[in-house]
């Protein structure tokens, strides 16, 4: 089955003042330690979508050898980014998503939810950690088409829940699956967990 991994990288920092996916961590950007884990565990086609111009951002990626989709509408918000995204990736046949500022998931985690979602027959595959829904979700393209004929906010959360019926959640062990970078109090309690 091809699959696209989707990060989503249009944000605009507010809450930690400045691009945080380029913010330095254990001497790489923070944008490394959410996509390194998936080229380790062999997933070979990586996109980001990233939103207004951020030379620094597209460097990086361009290092990484990660795809860039630019979102123009990128202002309103994640489910435009989602959107973006699902728009021109037609040839896939299953899709991952997830917020790029999502650091440090274990290429372990990553390969389980991959396999499971392989095995099972459903249509979208949903990570838990100590029963708190988490990141990345994988889907099948049915699910993609239904969500692109949506309008409105929630795309993603609404497309998904039309197919709740053949969803799973898969509990994990990953803390990592539930957490994300969004404040500098974030980035404290980031390396206090690595």
């Amino acid at each position: 089955m091809k699959l696209a991994v989707i990060f989503l990288a249009a944000g605009l920092s507010t809450r930690m003042g400045s691009p945080k996916l380029s913010l330095s961590f254990q001497g790489k950007p923070l944008i490394f330690h959410t996509i390194s884990p998936f080229q380790e565990a062999k997933f070979k086609h990586l996109f980001a979508v990233i939103g207004k111009k951020n030379l620094i951002l597209e460097k990086q990626l361009d290092e990484l050898s990660v795809t860039k989709i630019h979102n123009r509408n990128h202002l309103q918000g994640m489910n435009s980014s989602v959107f973006c995204a699902l728009e021109k990736l037609e040839n896939f046949e299953a899709f991952c998503i997830l917020p790029a500022d999502q650091p440090f998931i274990s290429t372990e985690t990553l390969a389980k939810l991959w396999t499971d979602f392989c095995k099972s027959e459903c249509e979208v595959l949903i990570p838990k950690f100590k029963g708190k829904k988490g990141h990345p979700v994988f889907f099948a393209k049915k699910v993609r088409d239904k969500i692109l004929s949506l309008e409105g906010d929630f795309l993603l959360k609404r497309g998904l829940a039309h197919f709740i019926a053949k969803t799973i959640f898969c509990d994990v062990q990953d803390k990592f699956t539930t957490f994300d970078v969004d404040t500098p109090n974030d980035l404290k309690k980031l390396k206090e967990m690595t």
